[in-house]
């Protein structure tokens, strides 16, 4: 029993002397057999574990894109070009439309649908377009300031995706079985234009076969023109069969 206790207090001593030079952190009380050893800098036991001074908590809800991850494609695009051309006049409407480079599309003559120029369907007129009278017998002289009027006025609507022109190309009419070595060789047309809803312009006459420029407008807008056509009727105007073409063309630039 004596070497039991001696042993204990030996122990005590050793601890005591182990444990002398350790300051106690937080420790308001000396008395009441708690004691609470504070963190101090030790030593690293395991040397490859990776521990930075600085580090992010990966917490469930990180901020918007503060990991992201994203591959970038390049995109083209390339638009075919495209062009419309509606005509509408004589109790009759044509569309002629073109799809992609190269691609030109004609409506032909028809022979159902035309410009008359007569003296009952057309109808007589003066210089200043206006009508003078029109019927099968209708009592007017031939003379420099007198005209007959085409069947009807002519709308034409184009619109293309891309920059266009569009011309009016037209000569005179020819004789067909009009009286032949008498009076003019032929028939000289005129056209006036109103363009997108103005003004009537000048009056062009065609005496030769010629291309007049009506407009031109920006990718992607409509081009509206309204058309008179006449021809003359004077002493010099020998009676008969005149034929000819009006051409109207749209085109990109």
């Amino acid at each position: 029993m004596r070497k039991l206790l001696l042993l204990c207090a030996m122990s005590t001593l050793l601890i005591g002397s182990m444990f002398s030079a350790i300051t106690y952190a937080e420790e308001p009380k000396i008395d009441d057999g708690i004691a609470v050893t504070g963190w101090i800098v030790g030593t690293t036991n395991d040397k490859t574990i990776a521990r930075p001074k600085e580090w992010t908590p990966d917490i469930n809800n990180p901020k918007p894109e503060s990991q992201v991850v994203q591959a970038i494609l390049e995109t083209n695009a390339y638009i075919p070009c495209y062009i419309r051309m509606d005509i509408n006049g004589n109790d009759a409407q044509a569309t002629v439309e073109s799809f992609g480079p190269g691609a030109i599309s004609t409506n032909g003559s028809s022979t159902e649908r035309y410009l008359v120029f007569d003296n009952e369907i057309g109808g007589f007129c003066d210089s200043n377009w206006k009508p003078i009278a029109a019927g099968k017998n209708a009592e007017v002289r031939p003379g420099n300031d007198v005209y007959i009027r085409g069947c009807d006025s002519f709308k034409v609507m184009v619109y293309a995706n891309d920059s266009f022109k569009y011309d009016v190309v037209a000569g005179p009419l020819q004789k067909v079985d009009a009286v032949a070595n008498a009076g003019d060789a032929n028939l000289a047309l005129d056209m006036r234009t109103q363009l997108d809803n103005g003004p009537w312009g000048a009056v062009v006459t065609f005496a030769s076969n010629s291309t007049v420029n009506i407009g031109e407008k920006k990718a992607c807008e409509t081009l509206t023109a309204m058309h008179q056509f006449r021809v003359p009727y004077k002493t010099t105007t020998a009676q008969g069969h005149y034929k000819g073409n009006i051409t109207f063309k749209a085109y990109l630039i």
